[in-house]
């Protein structure tokens, strides 16, 4: 795949996922977090399955699943991001959510210098906590000023927890894991059948979404009953599993780890936008004061010259060998 056919493939999938953020959070308003994640799962899997019987060229790419790197990738990423997120978006909104998950970059330039042994300059570990500082700032004022968990606590282990705090975390800790599948895509993707790959991750995450439903006890007669929050996870599902991972996984191997940190930065700005058109809220002053810090400290680390010098020349050594 040529660089810039990657690079736009590599947008595209970050465009949809900026859509289908908006949609999971229309979603959380009248399912659960468990629930939401079954119907994104099977309906993501569902219609790439299809896809991919209907196209004959793509057919071929059934047989060639990449089956032990799949399954822990699927798990990851759409897996455990996808519903860690939802968690999120049941006690948070999605211009606090998407923010918070923009945290994505700095894992994975973490990622890229603790897994792939790239270099973390001083200047970039500095943007990094830049970052953080802006993280803490967008997730407590979300946490205080969020009309639709103010006041309300979630019973965990016996402790009373702030709602507001759980969805920061739900957040957080999803960003953690969509940096280290990030990681690990250009890792070990190299090479692989993407088609395939793309498959078995889908396929692994619906069967974890279809465990879920059996575990919790879900009722699909009483999520069909909702019916807006049932369409808005059939369309994240659409968005964010079927279609986005396929552009993603087919450009991750061809592009850097700065090109894929950069262009996740579309994903805050187009959920954003669409969140605000669909009328899921407007972000404080604080929280546009914390979510700058955040784009800025991004800014900084996509722009330090010490890193695009490493990458210029481990690129320049991969032709040559």
């Amino acid at each position: 795949m040529r660089k810039e056919t990657a690079l736009t493939s590599m947008v595209t999938g970050m465009v949809l996922w900026g859509f289908a953020n908006p949609f999971s959070d229309i979603s959380m308003s009248y399912l659960s977090p468990a629930e939401g994640y079954f119907l994104e799962s099977v309906a993501g899997a569902l219609a790439f399955i299809a896809i991919v019987a209907v196209v004959p060229r793509l057919r071929k790419n059934i047989g060639q699943i990449p089956w032990r790197l799949a399954i822990p990738l699927g798990l990851i990423m759409p897996g455990l991001c996808f519903y860690l997120g939802n968690i999120g978006y049941q006690y948070g909104t999605v211009t606090i959510g998407v923010i918070l998950l923009s945290t994505e970059v700095m894992f994975t330039a973490l990622g890229g210098a603790f897994i792939l042994g790239e270099k973390l300059s001083p200047k970039a570990f500095m943007a990094i906590l830049m970052g953080m500082v802006g993280v803490v700032i967008v997730g407590v004022n979300g946490q205080v000023n969020n009309p639709e968990t103010v006041g309300q606590v979630v019973h965990l282990f016996g402790y009373e927890i702030s709602a507001g705090l759980i969805g920061a975390l739900g957040f957080i800790t999803s960003a953690f894991f969509s940096g280290l599948y990030a990681v690990y895509v250009r890792k070990y993707a190299a090479g692989v059948d993407i088609i395939g790959l793309t498959i078995g991750q889908l396929v692994s995450e619906a069967v974890f979404g279809i465990a879920i439903f059996f575990i919790a006890g879900l009722d699909f007669a009483s999520m069909y009953a909702q019916t807006t929050g049932f369409w808005a996870a059939i369309v994240a599902g659409l968005l964010g599993s079927a279609f986005a991972f396929l552009f993603f996984n087919m450009a991750s191997e061809h592009v850097t780890t700065r090109q894929t940190a950069m262009t996740l930065n579309l994903i805050p700005v187009i959920a954003i936008a669409a969140g605000a058109v669909m009328g899921r809220g407007i972000p404080t002053w604080i929280q546009v004061f914390g979510a700058v810090i955040v784009l800025c400290s991004l800014f900084f680390l996509e722009t330090d010259d010490e890193e695009v010098a490493d990458e210029d020349t481990d690129s320049k050594r991969a032709q040559h060998t």
